[in-house]
């Protein structure tokens, strides 16, 4: 398998990475956290600290963390491809799911999961922290299945012009 190959199968599986991580979010965002957010604050503060906990150990955290990986180490590479227009748009894509997914979930969403995960889901205050929980996880949320979403695009559209060129 030549360089070119190896290059375009990583591009492939960030871009594919990018958007099974989108669709999670996805998924959080549009029926997850709404449905979360219909139930009792304790109910809902119970189940999303389970999700919190049941999701560290996922299949879908290591698919996570390997894209984020792979994402990073093709902005590098595409250097190689010999077209500027691929290396920009592999770099961008990187950026995007690097800082607008993973930087997201690191700075955002995992110290709200955090300050979630010790709350009493049956104390009044729980219960306020919950409301303002569901609005900021949930907006960030948004966002980095925005930025998974773009990045896979990027990543695709590479693969195209890198498997167009061959």
């Amino acid at each position: 398998m030549t360089a070119q190959r190896y290059l375009l199968a990583g591009i492939v599986s960030a871009a594919i990475g990018n958007a099974l991580v989108a669709g999670v979010f996805l998924a959080f965002s549009s029926f997850v956290m709404p449905a979360l957010a219909q139930i009792a604050p304790a109910s809902a503060v119970a189940a999303m600290q389970s999700i919190n906990i049941v999701v560290v150990p996922s299949l879908f955290i290591k698919i996570y963390l390997l894209t984020t990986i792979v994402s990073g180490l093709l902005m590098f590479t595409p250097a190689f491809s010999g077209s500027e227009l691929t290396t920009w748009l592999s770099c961008i894509a990187g950026v995007v799911a690097i800082a607008g997914s993973f930087g997201v979930t690191m700075l955002l969403n995992v110290p709200l999961n955090n300050t979630l995960a010790i709350a009493t889901p049956e104390s009044h205050a729980t219960a306020l922290q919950w409301s303002a929980y569901v609005r900021e996880w949930g907006a960030a949320n948004l966002a980095r299945a925005l930025a998974s979403t773009i990045a896979s695009l990027l990543f695709f559209g590479v693969a195209l012009r890198l498997a167009a060129k061959s």
